[in-house]
């Protein structure tokens, strides 16, 4: 089998918004490199997007995880917990900054980790709304920063006037439409609406820049 017969067959099997960047299907990896089905060698700058930061096969990750096959795979660790969930949890902890007492809860996903932040830190402080600021950052996830970016001042629907109904807005729909975008004139459209509204986020962010700056050298003093 080639790369083009498994591609047919992906084509069939998978839809288009699982976007894929190569053409070429993986066979096996090590170190930096991996070769394709073909037998064609590749040195590997993404890395798994960024996670293989020891290179594919470290010997000491494939022994760890021989060791820990052997032994179990997954119980859920809110269900059953195993001891090496606190020593990692420990080792982290140690390695915290400050003299308060520390605590660690692993989550799989980013989003995960960032929506409990949150939940503690309302639960910490007692306040039931959060404010943030999202930099739109031009990459593999254009259409998932552009997708929180600019939520409420650019809706173009929106049943009410309240903040906190859900909605649709220019950026969301945008970041929709990526992932059904055929190649050509589809795509460039929308890498050039995405390119307006990085312009426009970054002039906003800019000028609250700005503002803050002004802010900061007129504290203290009497007007």
């Amino acid at each position: 089998m080639n790369n083009a017969e498994l591609k047919a067959r992906k084509d069939a099997a998978t839809p288009r918004g699982v976007g894929v960047t190569c053409d070429f299907f993986a066979e096996r990896a090590e170190n930096a490199e991996l070769w394709d089905i073909e037998g064609r060698r590749f040195i590997d700058f993404a890395s798994g997007i960024a996670v293989n930061n020891t290179g594919h096969r470290h010997p000491k990750i494939v022994a760890a995880i021989r060791a820990q096959l052997d032994r179990f795979t997954h119980t859920a660790y809110q269900v059953v917990p195993y001891a090496s969930y606190v020593e990692l949890a420990e080792k982290i902890n140690r390695r915290a900054p400050g003299d308060a007492p520390k605590k660690t809860a692993f989550f799989t996903t980013g989003a995960e980790a960032v929506e409990n932040a949150i939940k503690i830190a309302r639960a910490a402080t007692g306040r039931p709304g959060v404010i943030a600021s999202v930099m739109l950052g031009l990459g593999r996830a254009l259409g998932e920063t552009m997708a929180v970016t600019f939520v409420i001042g650019n809706t173009n629907l929106l049943d009410n006037v309240s903040l906190f109904s859900p909605g649709n807005s220019i950026t969301s729909a945008l970041a929709n439409e990526f992932a059904e975008a055929g190649p050509g004139l589809h795509t460039a459209a929308l890498m050039e609406l995405g390119l307006i509204l990085f312009v426009i986020t970054f002039i906003v962010l800019a000028i609250s820049k700005l503002m803050l700056l002004r802010l900061e050298k007129g504290e203290g003093t009497k007007r």
